[in-house]
């Protein structure tokens, strides 16, 4: 029956819509858990870059008055 025919097809196309639905979803969520861990690991990064500029201008001032 063509009634029958297009009701599976709407219900098919339903679940992939939900089932694309639901992929993204997750791919949202692990967007968000990489990009804080991009925020967290850069955040390391640059306290370990900005520690090594003190203590180069630091030892450079020590050259530069002994």
């Amino acid at each position: 029956d063509l009634g029958q025919l297009v009701g599976q097809g709407h219900r098919s196309t339903l679940l992939q819509r939900d089932q694309l639905t639901a992929h993204i979803a997750e791919l949202e969520r692990q967007i968000s858990n990489l990009s804080r861990e991009i925020e967290r690991q850069s955040g390391g990064l640059l306290d370990q870059r900005d520690a090594a500029v003190d203590l180069r201008q630091r030892l450079k001032h020590l050259l530069e008055t002994s």
